[in-house]
């Protein structure tokens, strides 16, 4: 029973426009499709939808894409956020380069609990 419940707990769904990020099963589906998106991009992408319409720092993406405290270089990160764009298709315009703070996700983010 226990089990069930914390399985409950893990089944959230972030979805903006015609997007479905699905933290569990680690799936991003735009329109009815779903598409492949590498670990960071799918990371990426987690990030910006638990903190919507706020700027997310390079050192705080870096930090959460590459734990450990690992030396990334500006331009490991800007072609995560590509391909994070890519990702999202036609919604990734809603992905904005704050230039000199940031990113942030442009969307009104709706957080579902799944069943």
């Amino acid at each position: 029973m226990g089990a069930g419940v914390h399985q409950q707990a893990e089944s959230i769904r972030y979805c903006f426009a015609d997007v479905a990020i699905e933290p569990h099963g680690r799936r991003v589906v735009v329109g009815a499709r779903e598409r492949a998106a590498s670990r960071r991009a799918f990371d990426l992408l987690l990030a910006l939808c638990e903190a919507p319409g706020r700027v997310l720092s390079r050192d705080e993406l870096s930090n959460r894409l590459w734990p450990g405290g690992q030396i990334v270089s500006d331009e490991a990160l800007t072609q995560v956020i590509f391909r994070a764009r890519a990702v999202l298709g036609a919604q990734g315009e809603r992905i904005v380069t704050v230039r000199g703070v940031g990113i942030r996700l442009d969307a009104d983010v709706q957080r579902i609990a799944c069943e």
